[in-house]
């Protein structure tokens, strides 16, 4: 299952390629709030920390799409964007966590079409081999993890990086276009 790394990196990915002339690294603050975005779902532990009872929340609630467009309608006022393209873009920001854990995850799914449905749905796809758990005691957890954090830097960091880099060489272009 991709971690907050992975996640966070395709949020940032998300704003940096549909934000309109915004999504460069000059404007990090908004790179770091597509980042916040791709991790919030995972939020959900937290009320499997306080105790309430037998139910795993992990996947539930904060995962579907129609959460994810409702947080970037929040996200977009607080931020005082009206426009609805900002509001889909920083769903779609929210909305790449659980498409990374629908295809990743191993447990019993994501509820993507809650509160229409609580079915948990999931793919399962091992992808790249990353997720993969080799050691069992604290010391080799902790080395795979490092191990599939730094596997999803490379892999979704060089996808920011490709991205940031078209973006700019588009505004480039623009700015020279519009200067003719």
């Amino acid at each position: 299952m991709p971690t907050p790394v992975a996640h966070g990196l395709m949020g940032a990915i998300a704003v940096t390629a549909l934000m309109p002339d915004e999504g460069t690294p000059s404007n990090w603050k908004t790179l770091l709030i597509g980042c916040g975005l791709g991790v919030a779902p995972d939020l959900d532990v937290l009320l499997n920390l306080v105790g309430s009872g037998d139910r795993d929340w992990h996947h539930d609630f904060m995962h579907p799409i129609a959460f994810a467009f409702l947080m970037g309608w929040i996200v977009a006022r607080l931020m005082n964007r009206r426009e609805w393209k900002t509001t889909l873009i920083f769903g779609t920001a929210m909305m790449t966590h659980p498409l990374l854990d629908f295809i990743f995850t191993t447990s019993d799914g994501v509820e993507l079409f809650w509160p229409l449905s609580e079915q948990r749905l999931r793919l399962g796809s091992q992808g790249f081999g990353v997720y993969h758990w080799s050691h069992h005691s604290l010391t080799g957890r902790a080395e795979d993890l490092l191990g599939i954090v730094m596997i999803e830097l490379l892999l979704y960091g060089s996808l920011l990086g490709a991205v940031l880099h078209c973006r700019g060489r588009l505004l480039k272009t623009r700015t020279l276009i519009s200067q003719e």
